[in-house]
């Protein structure tokens, strides 16, 4: 009984023994992936930490590389836009020259309207107490140079006409037209600026036959103020002309006239 008991003590011995051996197994085991774990943690800070200062880097050299086209591109555009002034002042006075070198328009000296077709109404009325008319403006108004957006002649519908009595007897040489520019009309369009016209010349009655002076278009896409050289310039002399618009630039109602100007000179007409 007792070789009993003492195999039996023995036995409990070996498995206590067994199992701690197990527990120091797993614990070393565990003790050796806390330490792996730590290693595979400081290496992955320092690989983050390098790349890190890699894209710092790598940001910064597409920063400077960023400010240098921003630069490259605002020397780029202030040229441009110098260009551009440059070439509109140039243009301004190449006009200006022009217009001048012309002689000076006649309209200012007592020219007038002395027919017209059929102004565009709007259904404006002006009422002062108890009287009320409509307001229509004055096909005079193109004889006067202020392109304020509004300040126009509208005639009624794309077709119509104009006859001025010019202050004295000329040998015309070029006539000029104005009408807003795109970028002063709030949609940025001008549909009723005319498009295609043709001026004629009368000598001493506005009711005599018509002298074919030429036929021309307007462009929308032009410069505001633009000039028509007269195909027989300074070879007749004319006391009345005649502004007949063929079509516009596509308004069903109405077609506007800012401006219209006759350049010429007397002295040089053929029969002075």
């Amino acid at each position: 009984m007792t070789l009993g008991a003492d195999v039996i003590v023995f036995l409990v011995c070996c498995k206590r023994i067994k199992r701690l051996k197990i527990l120091c197994t797993v614990s070393a085991i565990g003790h050796g992936f806390h330490l792996h774990l730590e290693a595979s943690k400081q290496q992955m800070q320092l690989k983050l930490r390098h790349q890190n200062v890699i894209l710092q880097q790598h940001l910064q050299q597409e920063l400077v590389s960023f400010q240098e086209q921003v630069a490259e591109l605002q020397i780029q555009v202030d040229t441009s836009v110098k260009a551009y002034w440059h070439q509109h002042r140039a243009r301004k006075k190449y006009l200006w020259k022009e217009k001048t070198s012309l002689t000076k328009s006649v309209f200012f000296a007592g020219a007038c309207i002395v027919k017209h077709s059929e102004s565009y109404r709007t259904g404006a009325f002006i009422c002062l107490f108890t009287l009320c008319w409509e307001y229509v403006r004055s096909p005079d108004v193109i004889l006067q140079r202020d392109n304020s957006p509004g300040n126009c002649w509208a005639l009624r519908g794309s077709q119509g006409y104009v006859v001025i009595k010019l202050s004295k007897v000329i040998c015309p040489a070029s006539v000029a037209l104005d009408h807003i520019s795109k970028t002063d009309s709030l949609t940025e369009e001008i549909p009723s600026a005319l498009k295609n016209f043709a001026i004629y010349g009368m000598k001493e009655d506005f009711e005599e036959e018509r002298t074919f002076l030429g036929e021309f278009v307007y462009d929308k896409d032009g410069s505001p103020n633009q000039m028509f050289k007269l195909e027989v310039a300074n070879l007749e002399h004319f006391g009345y002309l005649q502004l007949r618009v063929l079509s516009n630039w596509g308004h069903p109602n109405y077609t506007c006239i800012y401006g219209f100007h006759v350049h010429g000179d007397p002295v040089l007409c053929t029969y002075w």
